[in-house]
């Protein structure tokens, strides 16, 4: 008889910037994130064509960047996108 099992992938991501060092515990399960994923790449696509049609409206720039904001929370989630954040202190 075989059995067919699915483990539960986990992958570490180390961050460093100039010695400063962060490590990210980064759930692989393709199931769980892939239709949010879906819908987050698809509303970063069609925020980077508005930006590229009006590149000087703070709005659509705004939108781009929450845009990003949300497929980096669909993969890391919302606390460990903020430690990339704080880790970077706005030099990114």
């Amino acid at each position: 008889m075989y059995q067919v099992k699915r483990n539960r992938v986990v992958e570490d991501l180390e961050l460093d910037d100039n010695g400063k060092k962060l490590t990210l515990h980064v759930d692989m399960g393709v199931d769980a994130i892939l239709q949010r994923y879906t819908q987050a790449a698809r509303v970063l696509s069609a925020a980077q064509q508005e930006v590229r049609k009006a590149p000087d409206d703070e709005t659509k720039v705004e939108k781009l960047g929450e845009a990003i904001l949300k497929l980096f929370e669909t993969i890391f989630g919302a606390d460990q996108t903020n430690q990339i954040l704080e880790f970077y202190d706005g030099a990114y």
